[in-house]
């Protein structure tokens, strides 16, 4: 607990000043450097793709997503990646006959889907009011897991999905919706003229797709039999270990938040 906390504690000045006190490229550029190391640990750091190609392109492709959001979104780029992708994949499938397509559904998961999910983030900082939204995914995401834990360790007895994760229970889940609920209405008071019922509920939602996001990709660890994804933040893990909720609750806000405003 004392590394988490000691790691926790180098990255998060590092992280808010990334996004409030640099230009937002560097937001973008932090983006794409997530995705890339993401997109390594998702293929190589499970075992699940041994081809360098493969994961190579993977990688390529994900660390150039969060760019092609900062320039306007250029359907045509986009398109033009995942053909580009979709070829190189099945090429390898055939020049290779142990290249399989849960390989190929993987890599291409790790290339676009995950980056696409958490990279909506730039636009989040890219909109008018981006200084009030941008950090509402992480806060929602850290208030879950930090009621869960607290919930789970005090009143936890009834497991909540015990094939993929042990310790994770009812109780925990419980307790991780309501502190988020009540992070998001305290984030609201804080950053002022906010509808704070309206971050309530971003707080529930929030905290329920980001505990399934946890244990999306626990499913993937569970699969291939390993415990962290990587080694990046000590006593977190990888990339993936540490932002796995992020990747549905940025993408939960960004769409609440272009129906509604604050």
């Amino acid at each position: 607990m004392l590394v988490r906390i000691i790691s926790a504690a180098v990255a998060l000045p590092l992280f808010i000043a990334i996004i409030f006190f640099l230009p937002s490229i560097a937001l973008t550029a932090a983006c794409s450097l997530f995705m890339l190391v993401g997109a390594h640990e998702l293929l190589s750091g499970t075992g699940a793709v041994k081809n360098k190609l493969a994961i190579g392109s993977a990688m390529v492709c994900a660390a150039g997503v969060p760019w092609w959001m900062h320039f306007g979104c250029i359907p045509e780029i986009l398109l033009g990646a995942v053909f580009a992708e979709v070829l190189i994949l099945f090429g390898i499938r055939m020049a290779r006959g142990d290249f399989g397509f849960d390989r190929i559904s993987m890599s291409l998961f790790g290339a676009f889907i995950m980056p696409v999910l958490f990279s909506l983030l730039v636009l989040l900082r890219a909109g008018e009011d981006w200084s009030r939204v941008v950090l509402l995914p992480f806060i929602v995401a850290w208030a879950s897991d930090t009621g869960a834990y607290f919930a789970g360790s005090f009143f936890g007895k009834h497991k909540l999905c015990p094939s993929l994760s042990p310790k994770k229970t009812v109780e925990g889940a419980i307790g991780g919706l309501l502190l988020a609920a009540v992070g998001g209405v305290v984030y609201g008071l804080i950053v002022g003229k906010a509808d704070l019922i309206l971050l309530a509920v971003i707080g529930l939602l929030g905290s329920a797709v980001g505990q399934f996001g946890d244990l999306m990709f626990s499913c993937i660890k569970r699969e291939y039999g390993i415990k962290d994804y990587g080694k990046l933040m000590p006593g977190h893990g990888g990339v993936l270990d540490r932002f796995d909720s992020s990747v549905v609750t940025i993408p939960l806000v960004w769409l609440i938040l272009r129906i509604v405003s604050l």
